[in-house]
């Protein structure tokens, strides 16, 4: 069964609690753990784990400006060699936004080094179980410059009604283990309920904007996380309803 599959069939029971059986919440938690292995193995310069994330079924590639870098040795290579030009710097990363495509999936990682910024994009495939990387992008030119094996406008696209939402949706999230019923949101105004909104239960701010980001498009899901030393302690789960995306329900772990 197909990992869009199983995320479909996991859409159509009752929303929330999620629990570690859903199928999109066991990806996603999966492939972050797998990402926040590279990206600390980009700031180690460790070489060996850069390319241990790599695909093995099929070579994975790059590119150094225009021209493309393949083998997973290769890879790693030039990603260590890259980041040892300013070694006392380390590159930040944003939390991932993902898009899942049956056994595929994309992310795109906002990352901050020095004096230069970016927007990385991977290809990712799923091998005996566990997702690698198949391809790196590292300055987001093949959004406006696709190429026949690397073309990820549809999961731009994908991403874009997400994460519109989501900054609308910058809020306070309460403590408690909550499931508040759906929300609508309008192309202006957004409604939450009382209870969703109360600073006082909650002590810290939530910036949903900034949460990782997992979207299914065949089965209308998508779920943010708020990541805390590699937890999820808070997680929302939005459908696509019509046109928009609407808030099915809260989880606190």
């Amino acid at each position: 069964m197909s990992a869009t599959q199983q995320h479909l069939d996991a859409g159509t029971p009752d929303p929330l609690p999620i629990a570690p059986a859903d199928f999109l919440y066991a990806d996603t938690v999966g492939l972050l753990a797998m990402l926040r292995g590279f990206t600390d193995a980009v700031n180690q310069g460790d070489r060996e784990a850069l390319a241990g994330e790599m695909t093995r079924d099929t070579a994975p590639f790059s590119w150094d400006g225009d021209e493309r870098i393949r083998g997973a040795s290769s890879v790693a290579s030039m990603v260590a060699d890259h980041r040892a030009l300013v070694p006392g710097a380390d590159v930040q990363f944003r939390p991932p936004r993902i898009v899942f495509e049956h056994e595929r999936a994309w992310a795109v990682i906002n990352w901050g080094w020095s004096v230069s910024a970016g927007e990385g994009i991977c290809e990712l495939v799923r091998e005996d179980g566990n997702w690698r990387i198949a391809a790196i992008d590292p300055t987001g030119e093949r959004i406006a410059r696709p190429e026949s094996d690397f073309d990820p406008r549809a999961a731009i696209d994908a991403l874009r009604g997400v994460v519109a939402y989501l900054a609308l949706l910058e809020c306070s999230l309460e403590a408690a283990e909550t499931s508040p019923p759906p929300v609508a949101v309008g192309h202006e105004t957004l409604q939450l309920e009382s209870d969703l909104a109360r600073q006082d239960e909650w002590t810290g701010r939530v910036h949903c904007a900034a949460m990782a980001v997992a979207v299914c498009p065949v089965s209308r899901r998508a779920l943010a996380l708020m990541e805390d030393d590699g937890d999820a302690p808070i997680t929302l789960e939005l459908r696509r309803a019509g046109d928009g995306w609407r808030l099915a329900a809260v989880a606190r772990a």
